[in-house]
């Protein structure tokens, strides 16, 4: 399939070089949501739960509780999550991710959030 004229721009500049995890960087939404390894579960409080990943010690925050994102959301590679546990069931909705090819899994096509 032929690219846009802005596809075309960031695959010219793409390198699997650059990859995160060549430096052992934490990865991100959704390269992190099927894990090959282990997975710890912490919940901070009443209003935080914090999801980590051996693999390069990635950390995701998921605010409880909340009943909307904030407006002024700093994008990331995480991005910004809010989250309610109902009986087992922890529903997250994840916002405000990174404007990378990397943010937004292995080299996947740049969006905006």
């Amino acid at each position: 399939m032929p690219f846009t004229p802005a596809g075309q721009a960031i695959r010219d500049k793409f390198s699997g070089l650059d990859d995160p995890a060549l430096n052992c960087e934490a990865e991100s939404i959704p390269s992190s949501i099927l894990p090959v390894f282990p997975v710890g579960f912490e919940r901070v409080g009443n209003t935080e739960l914090h999801i980590w990943s051996e693999e390069f010690d990635g950390k995701r925050v998921i605010h409880l509780g909340m009943p909307e994102h904030p407006s002024n959301i700093q994008p990331s590679l995480m991005g910004h999550s809010i989250g309610n546990i109902k009986g087992n069931v922890l529903s997250i909705d994840t916002r405000g991710f990174e404007e990378t090819v990397w943010g937004l899994g292995r080299g996947g096509s740049k969006t905006s959030s």
